[in-house]
């Protein structure tokens, strides 16, 4: 997540990023820090958490497709 991307600032991108973290509800905040910030694997968030790995990938799989277009839509603005 600290990488920057074409046509992105890192400034931008970070703030960005935390702005979409807010938009998250509490528990899947938590898996996607866990996983893109910390380096859990899925299998590790389910067990920390108590819920099933399947709920976790789920949340994971969504939140990340969310974030992408958050991003592609971020720089689309910029480049245009």
């Amino acid at each position: 997540m600290g990488q920057s991307l074409p046509g992105i600032p890192k400034d931008l991108l970070l703030h960005r990023i935390m702005d979409y973290l807010e938009l998250l509800n509490e528990s899947d905040r938590k898996m996607f820090i866990m996983r893109h910030y910390q380096g859990r694997s899925e299998s590790e968030i389910s067990r920390s958490l108590k819920i099933s790995a399947r709920k976790v990938h789920r949340s994971l799989d969504h939140s990340s497709r969310r974030m992408f277009r958050h991003l592609r839509s971020l720089r689309q603005k910029l480049c245009h």
